[in-house]
């Protein structure tokens, strides 16, 4: 009797689980992109049952379908990223191919084919394309999208935090947008939440108390910065989402590496250590970061890895307050706060 009511017991907290985990999956950040479009013959008749073929080219992933009865096809929950190479086939139709195709996050990139019927020689239609729909009609507000190019070009320093890439978002000021406080965003990496939880500091990001981030700007694939979506799979914030995806492997090896330091006993190279005949005492502070990445194929067009590491090292002085008061009650009261 008591080893059944352990297994039932057991199976109910299973059952629980699967159902929170599913009830949690609804609320996660998008994380993939959409392909879509209409494949018409010359005339702009819909072709019914046209195969639609996508091909990741850094990796070789494809991603299949045919056309509806409208001619219409779409390719959910593909990577972020690119580019694809988009192939269309149909029984008495040359085929066509559209090469150079980039995909954001939770933005429909708009391919569209007209087929032209085959002759007496079957020839293969390519065009070159470099496709990012911005006015596309699955937005539904206002976003900034920074792709890997982008987030390996813009200059930062120091910690090279979020914070860095988010003040070129034209739609805020810094790391504040809507006009709220940072701490009001919501940051989210492959749809899980790395928020400030206590709320202590200034910075919304888990880790930001402590001059740190919470992943590596090398790390990301794609940063997209949405303010006010009218969006139910975008939640938790009145200020922005920051939504972030990881980057991985593909078919060439690849990687990166950087160090960047800062330290106290160089300031006299351009400040100079004395104040007439008086030299004061300079506290130290040195600020060490360094990281490196390496991704590539275990099997190519099959497994792939990406591996990062980033380390930040900090010496600072310590800041101490005294009560406030006046100097002649209480030596060295000077600070006007506690």
């Amino acid at each position: 009797m008591n080893h059944f009511t352990l297994r039932f017991n057991v199976g109910k907290l299973v059952a629980v689980l699967v159902i929170l985990l599913c009830g949690a999956s609804l609320f996660a950040q998008v994380t993939t992109s959409t392909i879509s479009g209409v494949v018409t013959d010359k005339n702009g008749e819909a072709l019914i049952g046209a195969t639609v073929v996508a091909t990741h080219t850094p990796t070789n992933t494809r991603y299949g379908t045919a056309t509806n009865a409208s001619g219409r096809y779409t390719l959910p929950a593909v990577r972020v990223g690119g580019p694809f190479s988009l192939t269309v086939s149909y029984t008495g139709y040359e085929n066509q191919t559209q090469d150079g195709i980039y995909t954001s996050l939770g933005t429909a990139s708009n391919v569209d084919f007209s087929m032209a019927e085959s002759g007496t020689v079957l020839d293969e239609v390519t065009i070159a394309a470099n496709r990012n729909d911005i006015f596309s009609s699955d937005r539904t507000g206002a976003a900034t999208t920074f792709d890997r190019k982008q987030l390996a070009a813009i200059p930062t320093t120091g910690a090279r935090s979020i914070n860095s890439i988010t003040k070129y978002a034209p739609n805020g000021n810094g790391n504040s947008f809507g006009g709220q406080d940072s701490r009001l965003n919501n940051f989210t990496i492959d749809g899980s939440v790395f928020n400030n939880g206590f709320g202590l500091g200034t910075d919304a990001q888990a880790g930001g108390r402590t001059g740190s981030t919470a992943i590596s700007l090398d790390a990301i694939e794609e940063l997209q910065v949405n303010v006010a979506p009218f969006d139910v799979r975008q939640t938790g914030f009145v200020g922005s989402g920051l939504n972030a995806v990881t980057r991985t492997g593909k078919n060439e090896f690849f990687g990166t590496a950087f160090f960047y330091f800062r330290k106290s006993d160089n300031s006299g190279l351009f400040n100079g250590t004395k104040i007439g005949d008086t030299k004061p005492t300079i506290s130290t502070f040195d600020e060490n970061v360094f990281g490196v990445s390496f991704g590539g194929p275990i099997i190519k067009n099959k497994l792939f890895f990406f591996a990062n590491y980033e380390s930040q090292r900090q010496t600072t002085p310590a800041t101490t307050w005294v009560a406030d008061g006046s100097p002649l009650d209480i030596p060295g009261a000077n600070v006007p706060r506690v």
